[in-house]
């Protein structure tokens, strides 16, 4: 998990909270779309700890979280087809 601040630039909004999570399953990532799940936990988990370090301002509001699907393994996708 990586965290970066990015400055909000000439628009006079506070930096964006950009996580990324690396490639983690499809599973995984449609329960983060719903609002649930461990990948929520981990974003999070997260901003908790950059409000704790004063990084980010108690009241921040844009997160944004970088997650990429894991290519499938092979024998999955022939598994899927024979079904």
């Amino acid at each position: 998990m990586e965290a970066n601040k990015k400055d909000g630039g000439a628009s006079g909004h506070e930096s964006a909270v950009v996580i990324d999570l690396g490639k983690k399953g499809r599973k995984k990532i449609k329960k983060l779309r719903k609002g649930r799940g461990p990948l929520l936990e981990t974003v999070d988990d997260a901003i908790t700890e950059l409000k704790e370090k004063g990084e980010v301002s108690k009241s921040a509001a844009p997160v944004i979280v970088v997650v990429r699907e894991k290519k499938r393994n092979r024998l999955s996708r022939l598994y899927n087809k024979v079904l």
